[in-house]
């Protein structure tokens, strides 16, 4: 993603970024070789087991606590790093992860000669939460990707997805369960060089603002205060000048404050020509 958004989305590629992204890859490659494969084929009575135990109801309720604190606080605080609207995502998306991981353990138990799980209404069930939790991770993904880079927005959502499915899918389906510490320190391992390569990636990146694409990089005071102003940053700021319309139309009238430009220094009123005037003195305005 980072070669694509250099090339494509010109975004800029650094030495740094190569060196995330070999990072991210040694990292990547640890995890999945010291992660523990879960081969038990789960149908939907176990599934339920599973489910109904305390310790998944008491993260499932501290999960959907913290979507709905995280989802009510978007507006406020979703612009002022690209992590907001992406752990959003994440969170989100570990509830897809489990139910798909369900219903293809439903599907591969049937294939290995257990009962058909279409009888049931847990896959029903877990279909529905795949759907729309899938389809709310491509929403916010999306918020994500317009008010930050491509180049910011990838890496952090590899690392806080994978942080909250390997979480849950460890709480639903015991995965370290049976694992050593030391496979358990390789895989800690892992993710932080992982998280390193991944900051490098998005540290001192410039994104555009959320109106306009060529607006430079904006710390989040000034990208606060841009969405206040509903967008107008570098327009003028100075009151409109009135022309007086009577028959005469000989004297021009202009706003007695200075003309100030966002970002610029008071100028005086610009001076109006004679020529201007007796060009103007024979135009035809419209009194209304």
């Amino acid at each position: 993603n980072a070669f694509i958004a250099a090339v494509v989305l010109r975004e800029g590629f650094r030495w740094r970024d190569c060196i995330g992204c070999v990072l991210v890859v040694g990292g990547s490659s640890a995890i999945a070789a010291t992660s523990s494969s879960h081969n038990e084929y789960l149908d939907p009575d176990i599934f339920l087991g599973y489910v109904e135990s305390p310790i998944f109801l008491t993260y499932f309720a501290l999960l959907m606590m913290t979507i709905t604190v995280v989802y009510a606080f978007r507006e406020r605080y979703g612009h002022r790093h690209v992590a907001y609207y992406i752990l959003l995502c994440s969170l989100i998306g570990s509830i897809t992860v489990m139910s798909s991981k369900g219903l293809s353990s439903f599907f591969n138990s049937w294939a290995f000669g257990g009962d058909f799980p279409l009888t049931r209404p847990t896959p029903y069930v877990l279909l529905v939460l795949l759907v729309s939790t899938a389809v709310l991770q491509v929403k916010f993904l999306n918020l994500a990707m317009q008010l930050f880079g491509n180049t910011e927005t990838v890496p952090v959502f590899y690392v806080l997805f994978t942080l909250c499915t390997i979480t849950a899918s460890t709480v639903l389906y015991r995965d370290f369960e049976n694992s050593s510490p030391q496979d358990i320190a390789s895989f800690a391992t892992g993710c932080a060089v992982t998280f390193l390569g991944v900051k490098l990636i998005t540290s001192d990146r410039h994104h555009t603002s959320l109106d306009s694409k060529e607006e430079p990089c904006l710390d989040p005071s000034q990208r606060e205060q841009l969405r206040r102003d509903g967008g107008t940053r570098g327009r003028s700021s100075a009151p409109p000048a009135f022309y007086d319309v009577s028959p005469d139309i000989r004297a021009l009238t202009l706003p007695s404050a200075p003309l100030l430009l966002s970002g610029s220094t008071p100028r005086a009123p610009p001076r109006v020509s004679r020529r201007s005037l007796e060009a103007a003195s024979h135009l035809t305005l419209d009194p209304a």
